[in-house]
């Protein structure tokens, strides 16, 4: 059985790669997604296809890509009701998510402030989108340049991108989810997007 699977994004061009069980080593991961890569690699080389390991793809152009209509396409519907998804920060942006594992809340609470102090400095040595629709961008990050900007109907869903500190889990959930929460609602979102802690777009 395979360690890892394939998913979908909100872009029709792009493409998840979901691991299957938590890693118990770095080695194991890097080990893993080195697999999956090169097997989604060879899959999109029969139709002529590259993958690209960059923040944004350098060339593409919005016209050229679109909203993912079906799994999950709820959600996406809501979000382009109160958002302009027509955009670079929306329709052309690659990311990774590391999931970090913790037993009682005080650990949670320290990981989460000490991976928001390594998000400041993570720009500088991860930056990997100077160019967008062929062209040189005003800044090395473009991709953190629009998405600072991507949810500015709602502002407090992305704050700062840097998250906030906090001291408990109650006051993560009083001062970010509730806040973004009603926000939102304010804007018309309905129940898909109230009180989810994947619509915080920090980091």
């Amino acid at each position: 059985m395979p360690k890892f699977t394939f998913g979908k994004e909100m872009q029709l061009h792009v493409m998840e790669i979901k691991a299957n069980q938590p890693f118990k080593t770095p080695w194991e991961f890097e080990e893993t997604m080195q697999v999956a890569v090169s097997t989604l690699g060879g899959i999109v080389e029969k139709h002529g296809a590259k993958l690209l390991g960059t923040g944004m793809h350098p060339l593409l152009k919005l016209q050229e890509t679109g909203i993912w209509p079906h799994y999950h396409k709820k959600i996406y519907r809501q979000y382009g009701r109160i958002f302009n998804l027509n955009q670079h920060g929306w329709l052309n942006i690659q990311s990774f998510h590391l999931n970090l594992p913790y037993q009682k809340e005080a650990d949670a609470v320290q990981i989460h402030n000490h991976l928001a102090n390594l998000c400041a400095f993570l720009p500088a040595v991860s930056a990997s989108s100077p160019i967008y629709e062929g062209k040189n961008g005003p800044d090395t990050d473009n991709r953190l340049q629009f998405y600072k900007v991507n949810q500015k109907e709602v502002p407090s869903v992305t704050g700062g991108v840097i998250p906030e500190y906090v001291s408990s889990l109650d006051q993560y959930k009083q001062d970010v989810i509730e806040k973004y929460t009603k926000d939102l609602a304010d804007r018309g979102a309905d129940k898909t997007l109230l009180h989810r802690e994947w619509v915080n777009s920090r980091a």
